[in-house]
């Protein structure tokens, strides 16, 4: 299939994809029945409140710079300056006023939107409309996502938090989530999915050019490293070699 006719298809479905889930944003309730403790700590302002959505809601919280919608069944720990993902699945529409972190990141921060997913062993970070920047526990360095792309953080290892390489997210998963969670209009809504394609299509000839460095890195490493045996096994060889000739010269054998 030529290039040209691949690229048509894509914009074709992807066009399709994000009209579908445009209509059915109004489907899902919003701001039922949310659990805080303390009671209303929200309005309050207490100093720590825990917010929990009930299953098949979600719940927007806005305060202080903050936009965070939470999705079905999940828990949010908000302090005077901080919050924690607990639970469930989010997303950032909008923090300039917290430091965001969660059981395995240190730090998770965008000047755009994030979506935050966590399962029972892997958490998934996906950069929506911006670049993500992200420190897990136990790493000294911070991690950059382009936009549109994502990265699953697993289990726990000798260094840290385990996580695989970032890939470009597929559009039908991010319109999927994203359109479960997004809290505005369908007009927004299908702008936003426009931003995002384009994202998507910058940062996928980023990402293939990084592979390509990183598979052009590993294969001069491989090359240096059979260079370097080849040479060993050589040295050895003319070693052994001399020691033999030393041996016969003083035993006298020819």
């Amino acid at each position: 299939m030529k290039t040209s006719l691949r690229v048509f298809l894509f914009f074709l479905f992807f066009t399709l994809e994000v009209r579908v889930k445009a209509q059915q944003l109004a489907t899902y309730p919003n701001d039922l029945n949310a659990i805080e403790l303390p009671e209303n700590c929200l309005e309050k302002q207490s100093a720590i409140c825990a917010v929990k959505s009930h299953t098949g809601t979600k719940k927007s919280i806005k305060k202080n710079g903050l936009h965070l919608v939470l999705g079905s069944n999940s828990v949010v720990e908000i302090n005077q300056k901080q919050i924690k993902l607990i639970k469930g699945h989010f997303l950032v529409m909008e923090n300039s006023g917290y430091s965001l972190s969660t059981r395995k990141l240190k730090s998770l921060s965008t000047h755009g939107e994030l979506l935050y997913e966590i399962s029972e062993e892997n958490s998934t970070v996906y950069a929506i409309n911006d670049h993500v920047y992200l420190q897990t526990k136990g790493d000294l360095e911070k991690l950059m996502l382009l936009p549109a792309t994502s990265l699953v953080i697993g289990k726990v290892g000798p260094k840290g938090y385990i996580t695989d390489f970032p890939l470009l997210t597929t559009y039908r998963k991010l319109i999927q989530k994203y359109s479960q969670l997004y809290p505005s209009t369908k007009q927004d809504f299908l702008a936003q999915m426009h931003v995002y394609r384009n994202n998507w299509k910058v940062s996928g000839e980023k990402l293939g050019k990084l592979y390509k460095d990183n598979a052009d890195l590993l294969i001069a490493q491989q090359k240096a490293a059979d260079l370097k045996r080849k040479q060993s096994k050589e040295w050895l060889l003319k070693t052994n070699q001399g020691l033999v000739d030393l041996f016969r010269q003083k035993n006298y054998i020819k």
